[in-house]
């Protein structure tokens, strides 16, 4: 009779054990993703930002909350998941190779998007319904066609990094005011010479010789162009707004420098110098 009870009672232990880890409850679902950012399930509920390594990502649309999210190293064929993330305002996906980015049209509260060795080749196409933004970062690392630009007219900040060559889709952008690339393969300025609110212009490492078409971008007022082949620095001091340039590892002529407020150049050692219209900045100089 004993050993029959102490049976029950061993099988009774079992069956709780079977039922207890048959499925987590939700509360300890949400507490795994948000890992030591929260204590309690509500406080989970209530996320407003939250950064993903090789996680879980099926209960995230849940968070309604969240408003910064970064997902890193996870494989993602789409992201119809975060459909229901209406709040989200900053999302940053590095080594995600997301396919189609379609579903982040429905966000209209998203205004900045990273987006760093994530995008498989030919999945920029499924941004093209993304216009809603306001702040974009693209790196690539293979050849990418910046077509699906064209419609982002309520760009204010653009960073492409990686093999671009065509600025062509940037043409219309005329609500940009900072633009950075950096390693691309551009030669010609011409598309961005129209867009007359661009404030803050970076284009290091590069293929560019000729700076005159930055002549039609008025409110320009800081410019970097290190690293590429302009002999001739004049066209940049017809600039009204130009505050400083940087032209560093540039052959520039310096007597095309004159009427460039402060200018950057490298000297024949390689060696950084600064120029107030033509005249060497000297550190006594400098607060004059």
């Amino acid at each position: 009779m004993r050993n029959r009870i102490l049976l029950l009672l061993c099988a009774a232990l079992l069956l709780l054990s079977v039922c207890g880890c048959a499925a987590k409850p939700e509360e300890e679902v949400f507490l795994e993703i948000a890992g030591k950012s929260c204590s309690s399930f509500t406080e989970t509920l209530n996320l407003e930002s939250l950064e993903l390594t090789e996680a879980d990502l099926s209960n995230i649309g849940k968070l309604h909350a969240l408003k910064s999210l970064t997902i890193s190293a996870i494989v993602l064929e789409n992201l119809d998941f975060m459909k229901s993330l209406k709040a989200l305002e900053t999302l940053s996906l590095s080594s995600c190779q997301v396919r189609d980015f379609s579903a982040l049209a429905e966000l209209g509260a998203l205004k900045t998007l990273e987006l760093t060795h994530t995008v498989y080749p030919g999945a920029e196409a499924t941004l093209c319904s993304v216009t809603q933004l306001e702040d974009l970062a693209f790196s690539s690392t293979g050849a990418c066609d910046l077509s699906f630009l064209s419609s982002f007219t309520n760009l204010k900040k653009l960073s492409l990094f990686g093999p671009v060559s065509d600025l062509t889709p940037l043409s219309g952008l005329h609500a940009l005011e900072t633009l950075y690339i950096t390693q691309s393969q551009v030669s010609d300025l011409t598309p961005i010479g129209s867009l007359t609110n661009l404030r803050t212009l970076l284009i290091v490492q590069a293929n560019i010789r000729d700076a005159s078409p930055l002549s039609g971008c008025t409110s320009l007022e800081t410019v970097s162009l290190q690293l590429n082949q302009i002999t001739d620095a004049s066209p940049l001091a017809s600039l009204p707004a130009l505050q400083s340039a940087d032209l560093q590892s540039n052959p520039v002529d310096l007597s095309t420098i004159q009427g460039i407020a402060l200018v950057s150049v490298s000297d024949d050692a390689g060696q950084e110098v600064h120029y107030r219209y033509g005249t060497v900045v000297t550190p006594d100089s400098g607060s004059n």
